[in-house]
């Protein structure tokens, strides 16, 4: 028999930290006392270890492993995993057996992409909240998967911002010309934000995703390797 090396949150509990990592074994423990835990599961630390001896790869079986999990979220969760209608999303997240300082940040709404940023963005009826989301998973796989310093970054952030804002300026002033700045301002905020997201992530894949695919897959593979990967 293969061994196992996913495990939902209901297959886990408070003992099995060696296996599941303290984050882990800590999110299966809550589950099972019927705390409202978001579901989820957890890649063990014995595919860490397999992932050295491998070579710093992540093999076939675990990869394949991998993707009958989501498939099973997507049953828990009634959503799919990509899908431009009823989109899944999820969060990746470090851990290990004891807490160890440099471990790599969250990457959160992993699944999103350009297609499926629209959908959620019609769906809510808040496309600011789409396109910030969006924002943020460039933001954290860009710093935890392709290794682009947060420092690095958000000087890059700040001078894209800068460079959209002066091109949008003038267009904005005049458009106030009359009347009321209390209304019309949060007005033009909103559309302002929304449309400074809007470039900043097209701006963003200008500079650092000539070759960013919008397959969702793909990312979760990269996203797996980031994790024992050396910081």
């Amino acid at each position: 028999m293969a061994k196992k090396y996913c495990y939902l949150f209901t297959e886990g509990n408070a003992t099995m930290r060696e296996l599941l990592g303290g984050k882990g074994a800590n999110l299966a423990e809550m589950t099972n006392i019927g705390l409202p835990v978001p579901q989820g599961f957890t890649i063990s630390t014995e595919a860490c270890t397999q992932y050295y001896e491998d070579g710093r790869k992540i093999n076939d079986g675990i990869q394949k492993e991998i993707m009958t999990y989501i498939d099973k979220m997507e049953k828990i969760c009634g959503k799919k995993f990509g899908d431009k209608e009823n989109p899944l999303l999820v969060s990746v997240r470090s851990g290990a057996r004891a807490s160890m300082p440099g471990m790599m940040d969250t990457i959160l709404n992993l699944g999103l992409n350009e297609t499926v940023v629209n959908t959620i963005a019609a769906k809510s009826g808040n496309p600011r909240w789409a396109w910030d989301c969006y924002r943020r998973f460039i933001q954290m796989f860009s710093d935890v998967v392709m290794e682009v310093g947060k420092k690095y970054f958000e000087k890059l952030l700040f001078r894209i911002v800068g460079e959209i804002f002066s091109e949008l300026f003038f267009v904005f002033v005049f458009k106030l010309h009359g009347k009321s700045f209390k209304v019309v301002g949060v007005k033009i905020y909103v559309v302002l934000h929304t449309f400074l997201l809007f470039h900043l992530v097209d701006k963003l894949f200008e500079i650092f995703f000539a070759d960013f695919h919008n397959d969702v897959r793909e990312h979760l593979d990269k996203a797996a390797i980031a994790v024992p990967r050396p910081t």
